[in-house]
């Protein structure tokens, strides 16, 4: 495994339709993303974070923090997100990319260097740490091969092939094509009842409710922390209870 050419880039972005500017959104004073900045740079495994940030006028604030704070970025297409992360990973020389999203401030480093390490003992071109039956909403990750993206690039042309990043090589038909391996739960912390993501004003009451509640204690709480909450005060979660989640092509 070289280390040097791998990199979590996490996409964010300002101009999401349910929450406006949610990425710099402060929550105990901080913006989202420099929570996620902060915990995936507590990986073993992996030696950069960067953001892959969208060209247009409207996320400049999001190059003033990543200059302020600082963390490396890189700035391509706004809607072919696809297109963003192999601009990015080539512009840093990355050939395996952990791919991260800018509305999971709680992601945790050791879910990052489990899926890097099957990753690698697979010779996968895509492990999947996102499938909400054994990983709740909100933790997971991607780790694909800058290869298998271009592939998907060269031949991926619907708009959630360009969207989605690894839409097209997740696709039923494809799935010969590709070393597609999925990663498991922890024992004892799957549940399905609880929304850890942030897409809405909703997501994001709870989330300052939770950071209200562990953030004090241990700045770099997870998953364990946040179960016993849920233990205690199941009904704060029914503060999104009811918002959908995206589709997805992991079941199929």
């Amino acid at each position: 495994m070289n280390t040097k050419k791998i990199a979590s880039i996490i996409q964010i972005r300002m101009g999401s339709k349910r929450l406006p500017d949610k990425s710099l959104m402060k929550i105990e004073g901080k913006p989202m993303v420099a929570h996620l900045i902060d915990r995936a740079r507590l990986s073993k495994l992996v030696p950069t974070v960067i953001l892959a940030i969208p060209d247009s006028p409207q996320d400049d604030p999001l190059e003033d923090f990543a200059k302020s704070y600082p963390v490396p970025y890189f700035r391509a297409s706004e809607d072919d997100v696809l297109k963003r992360y192999i601009d990015t990973a080539e512009h840093f020389g990355i050939e395996t990319i952990v791919r991260l999203t800018g509305d999971n401030p709680l992601i945790e480093a050791s879910y990052i260097d489990d899926a890097l390490n099957l990753h690698f003992r697979e010779k996968a071109d895509l492990t999947v740490g996102k499938n909400e039956d054994e990983i709740p909403l909100g933790f997971g990750n991607e780790v694909v091969s800058l290869s298998a993206l271009k592939i998907a690039d060269k031949e991926g042309y619907e708009p959630n092939d360009r969207e989605h990043v690894t839409w097209y090589i997740l696709r039923p038909e494809n799935r010969n094509r590709f070393k597609i391996v999925f990663l498991k739960g922890k024992k004892g912390l799957k549940n399905k009842k609880i929304r850890l993501t942030i897409d809405t004003s909703e997501d994001f009451k709870l989330m300052e409710q939770l950071f209200k509640r562990l953030y004090g204690k241990n700045k770099l709480f997870g998953l364990k922390e946040v179960l016993e909450v849920y233990k205690k005060e199941p009904k704060l979660f029914d503060i999104n209870l009811e918002i959908e989640h995206s589709k997805d092509l992991y079941h199929k």
